[in-house]
């Protein structure tokens, strides 16, 4: 048997793959189909690590056993590439971070296509693409614009929202309270871990000892006012559907920003846990992922989908 050089093989067969798009998804396929959606890394300047692969090898043994067995399988690779390490950069150097965010997906799609993984690079992304946050913004207008009615068991438009007699005729700002009150996408005052150094709300996995994991500021525990969505409406939906337990993973709210100057995004308990305790850095976790726009929150509703309305929320 001839002896296996990968410096020879692996590129040769890797350049084949992407001159002949092996991998690439049919727009309408005719055969079984299957989604399989990987984690998307945060591109970082010091390129993948050993936590990557090791969890895309795993996806991507199914990927294949499915292609095998004649299943069209969709298998998209993306970069959630918004985070505090390009900011900081940007600051320090003062490099816009639209330049190195792109260089750092260049890099990581290098070393992604060098461990032969079998994604769709056609349908790649990053979520700091003008065409991916056009439709985050959609869908957050969409929740805006969304509440739950428990009777039907889904969304449906806020204008269609019964108004009590006694709400009515009180006015029109108190109407508009009652709607903002049962809106999906709401906003409220909530308890948050605020580092002034960095500009941002930290998740409590990223305060050690009340200072930041990066850069050891000091960080306060204060009320902010911040988006939230009524994910716990959708509590019995889901359970319903999936036959599951309606714990704590189906009573969640999801806070998605901070004020004006300090937005967040952090998934937060309806209960009011206490705070974790601080837990040392995992290999493979994206730093500073917290610094997201409140319009930049990917996420869905039961309820039907309509065309965003034109108001804007900002």
């Amino acid at each position: 048997m001839p002896r296996y050089q990968p410096s020879l093989i692996e590129p040769k067969w890797q350049a084949w793959w992407e001159a002949h798009d092996t991998f690439a998804t049919p727009r309408l396929p005719a055969a079984r189909k299957r989604y399989v959606l990987d984690m998307f890394p945060y591109p970082s300047g010091d390129g993948l690590h050993v936590g990557h692969p090791e969890g895309y090898t795993a996806t991507d043994i199914v990927v294949r056993f499915e292609r095998m067995r004649g299943t069209s399988v969709m298998h998209p690779m993306g970069f959630d590439a918004f985070g505090l390490p390009a900011e900081e950069h940007a600051i320090r150097t003062g490099t816009p971070p639209r330049e190195s965010t792109e260089r750092n997906i260049a890099t990581f799609t290098r070393q992604l296509k060098m461990l032969g993984f079998s994604y769709d690079w056609n349908r790649a992304l990053a979520t700091t693409d003008p065409g991916y946050v056009r439709w985050t913004q959609w869908i957050f207008l969409v929740l805006f614009d969304t509440w739950f009615d428990p009777r039907a068991q889904r969304g449906r438009p806020i204008a269609e929202l019964p108004i009590p007699a006694e709400v009515a005729a009180a006015g029109a700002a108190a109407m508009a309270r009652y709607r903002d009150d049962h809106r999906l996408a709401y906003q409220t005052e909530a308890p948050v871990n605020w580092c002034p150094a960095l500009g941002t709300v930290l998740a409590n996995e990223e305060v050690v000892g009340g200072v930041s994991e990066r850069g050891g500021h000091p960080v306060v525990r204060l009320p902010l006012r911040q988006w939230m969505l009524r994910i716990t409406a959708y509590a019995t939906v889901w359970s319903g559907n999936s036959r599951a337990s309606t714990g704590p993973r189906a009573s969640r709210s999801c806070s998605v920003t901070g004020s004006a100057g300090a937005p967040a995004s952090s998934l937060t308990s309806s209960s009011r846990r206490p705070a974790a305790k601080p837990r040392p850095s995992r290999p493979g976790r994206r730093p500073g992922r917290r610094r997201a726009s409140p319009k930049n929150l990917m996420a869905t509703s039961s309820g039907s989908i309509r065309p965003a309305p034109t108001r804007s929320t900002a």
